[in-house]
């Protein structure tokens, strides 16, 4: 994989996945989901930044070197959930448009 691409999918498209949860969660991002998170991109980043990812492995309470951790693992993708969470991102983001529309246009009576 080229560095363009790892920089790409794990670090931007992650932090935009992210981002995107954390629009969505009404009452709060769930902790040990963002731990996992922060263990993932972690993961994903220290072939190309170890000293950093070695520093953060270690600030979320890993004893054991990250050199030492395996390459994390998926189960498959669900592409309705890719679909739903697309279609809810895009509807919120329609509905804040048109409350600004909205409120621009009573603005100008």
């Amino acid at each position: 994989m080229l560095y363009r691409e790892v920089v790409k999918s794990g670090f931007f498209e992650f932090q935009a996945a992210r981002d995107r949860y954390r629009e969505m969660s009404t009452e709060g991002m769930h902790r040990d989901l963002v731990f996992r998170f922060i263990e993932v991109q972690v993961l994903l980043l220290a072939p190309i930044c170890p000293h950093i990812c070695e520093h953060i492995w270690k600030l979320i309470g890993h004893e054991k070197s990250i050199m030492y951790a395996s390459w994390p693992q998926h189960e498959g993708i669900d592409e309705s959930y890719l679909k739903a969470s697309s279609y809810i991102a895009d509807s919120a983001h329609e509905f804040r448009l048109r409350i600004k529309s909205m409120m621009t246009a009573k603005g100008k009576k």
